[in-house]
């Protein structure tokens, strides 16, 4: 199995994406999308989470009576940010925490 067969086979899979957005994943973090898939890793964990990024902030799609939709992007920015939490990556919208500075003088 390839880079690309895995992570479309990985629960961000089910949803239909364009190939480009789990090529974009594999290739910003340096996989290999036609070499052999070797196992899990943090490379390959944080281009799931990218997916699972895209997934959380993409459209909803209607058209005529059809409708595809994200039923719960609250979950798949959950997933995402356990995946960045685990290796120390920034969650992603989480609020930016300021720093008030008080000058002494």
């Amino acid at each position: 199995m390839t880079n690309l067969e895995a992570i479309k086979a990985s629960e961000a899979g089910k949803y239909q994406l364009s190939d480009n957005v789990y090529l974009k994943a594999l290739t910003d973090h340096s996989i290999v999308n036609t070499a052999t898939y070797a196992g899990r890793s943090q490379a390959f964990d944080l281009a799931v989470a990218d997916v699972y990024i895209v997934l959380a902030t993409g459209t909803d799609v209607k058209e005529g009576g059809y409708s595809v939709s994200i039923p719960d992007r609250k979950t798949l920015l959950n997933l995402a940010n356990s995946i960045y939490q685990r290796w120390g990556y920034p969650i992603v919208g989480s609020p930016v925490l300021k720093v008030k500075a008080v000058y002494p003088w």
